[in-house]
C-alpha cells in the first residue's frame, strides 16, 4: 500500500521519499482503511505500480551503498519481497 524510506549519507543531506502503490489484484477493506488511513481511492488516483516503485526503491538503496551510506528499515520483515521465502528475494536460498 506504501512505502516510505529516508537515506543518510556522509555530508549530504537526507533524501525521503514516500509513495502509494495502486492495488493489483486486491481490494483495500474497510479495516485496513480505517487503520492506515489510506483508501482504495486514494491508492487508485496517486499510487505508482508495484514495480515502479521498487525501481526506484532499489535505484536509490544501490547509489546510497555506492557512497557508502545504509539503508535502514522499519517493518521490512513483514514485506514478502525481503523475507527470505520469497522467490525474487536477494535472501532466498
Amino acid at each position: 500500500m506504501q512505502l516510505g524510506y529516508a537515506i543518510v549519507a556522509v555530508d549530504e543531506e537526507v533524501t525521503a521519499k514516500k509513495f502509494y502503490v495502486t492495488p493489483e489484484g486486491f481490494e483495500v477493506s474497510a479495516k485496513a482503511t480505517k487503520l492506515h488511513g489510506i483508501s482504495q481511492e486514494t491508492l487508485m488516483a496517486a499510487g505508482k505500480s508495484l514495480e515502479e516503485v521498487l525501481r526506484e526503491f532499489l535505484s536509490d538503496v544501490v547509489e546510497a551503498c555506492g557512497k557508502g551510506a545504509r539503508v535502514v528499515a522499519h517493518q521490512i520483515e513483514e514485506t514478502p519481497f525481503f523475507s527470505n521465502n520469497h522467490p525474487h528475494s536477494p535472501h532466498y536460498p
